[in-house]
């Protein structure tokens, strides 16, 4: 194998690891729900408080396991 074969092998792995990356990056900052919330609600509410009252876990998306009485 040539140099310049090699080198052009180590490019393109790297540019590629590179845009999978950004891609995670900005899917995770456009689906993310503590994201999301920030967007929507800018910065006028907290948004692990309001994560916390809708049922949503900041980080993950998932149920945070709030349950509410029935008399509030």
């Amino acid at each position: 194998m040539s140099v310049t074969k090699i080198r052009r092998t180590y490019v393109v792995a790297i540019v590629s690891m590179l845009a999978l990356l950004a891609g995670g990056y900005a899917w995770y900052w456009n689906f993310a729900p503590s994201a999301r919330v920030g967007r929507a609600c800018g910065g006028m509410l907290p948004v692990d408080d309001t994560l916390a009252m809708s049922g949503k876990h900041a980080r993950l998306g998932g149920q945070a396991g709030l349950k509410l009485s029935s008399w509030h």
